[in-house]
């Protein structure tokens, strides 16, 4: 099967959905000077090619998690262990587990209401059997995070 050619157009419509994902197909429209047709099909094909996905991102600061930290976890073992696994992936206050390119390094992104419910998370991090040792850094201020990028405008054709 081939693969499309992502246009200029996709790109734009890229733009004003990251910018406001409740912006309306003929609103887009007008601003390309293109058809609400034409916009319909390129957001639809979008969609179904998992170009884009519609999904409501939640502020977790109206819930009061304004606590963000990094954590890096070094593990006795080249592996990421069950025990590692379980703890981050049903905590509802990891929003991403990733391994680096050493396996026994791990990452993670966590927030938290309070300070002490940070400190029994690193604690119960402490306590697991292949765990090291852990670093962590307090993130005070993000300026942009994984929820508004999008690729470069070269990625797409002039078409």
């Amino acid at each position: 099967m081939k693969q499309k050619v992502l246009t200029k157009i996709d790109y734009q419509i890229i733009k004003h959905l990251n910018k406001n994902a409740l912006t309306s197909n003929n609103q887009i429209a007008k601003e390309l000077n293109v058809s609400q047709k034409t916009i319909k099909a390129h957001v639809d094909w979008l969609i179904k090619n998992k170009v884009i996905r519609p999904v409501a991102i939640v502020n977790s600061e109206f819930f009061g998690y304004n606590i963000i930290v990094d954590v890096f976890i070094w593990t006795k073992k080249q592996v990421i262990n069950d025990e590692i696994k379980e703890l981050c992936t049903n905590s509802s206050n990891v929003v991403y587990f990733s391994k680096h390119w050493s396996n026994e390094t791990i990452s993670l992104q966590a927030k938290f209401k309070t300070f002490n419910e940070l400190t029994i998370f690193l604690e119960e991090i402490r306590a697991l059997e292949n765990v090291e040792r852990i670093k962590y850094s307090i993130i005070p201020k993000v300026f942009f995070d994984n929820d508004s990028w999008i690729p470069s405008e070269n990625d797409f054709s002039n078409k």
